[in-house]
């Protein structure tokens, strides 16, 4: 049994060695220094950890479909605002304005899909799938509009990050 542990061990470390390595190259505003590990808190983009949360998010989203699809879509994208949310409290605009930037990217993807799955439920005239997409268009909005929300919040308490690039964000919303 020890020697198994001390194996997974070593491979989750060397992964998370390799993982950091590559977020250093790849990132050009920040690097492995910017990261930090804390326990106890949800993890944030600016954990160390951070990876493998986004290989879990692609994971789910790539053996998700249909309507399931987009209301995972919709969670992530909320939990991407609380996400940028945290960082503004701990002094990461440059971060956090990163993560409200993924956070509409999901939001944005969901409303694409859903017009998609719209399009065809109309084709197919079956109105049990019009209004179970009905009530999906009702979370549509009300996350779209949550977002708007919460980026109008986030622009106003901008010291660093120019607000326009915010700007942009809420336009592309409110569209």
């Amino acid at each position: 049994i020890l020697t198994v542990g001390s194996v997974i061990f070593g491979v989750v470390l060397l992964l998370v060695s390799l993982l950091a390595s590559a977020q250093t190259l790849g990132n050009k505003s920040g690097s492995i220094t910017d990261r930090r590990f804390y326990v106890g808190t949800k993890i944030l983009p600016d954990h160390i950890l951070y990876p493998f949360v986004m290989i879990a998010d692609k994971v789910l989203l790539t053996t998700t479909i249909g309507e399931a699809r987009v209301l995972l879509q919709i969670n992530l994208a909320k939990d991407r605002m609380f996400s940028a949310q945290q960082l503004m409290t701990s002094n990461q605009e440059e971060l956090a304005v990163s993560t409200l930037t993924k956070s509409q990217k999901y939001l944005l993807l969901a409303a694409t899909e859903y017009a998609q799955l719209r399009g065809a439920a109309q084709h197919a005239t079956k109105t049990q799938d019009l209004a179970q997409l009905q009530q999906l268009q009702e979370a549509l909005v009300i996350a779209l509009e949550d977002n708007i929300y919460h980026t109008v919040q986030i622009q106003s308490q901008l010291q660093v990050v120019d607000p326009s690039v915010v700007a942009d964000l809420l336009t592309q919303s409110q569209a």
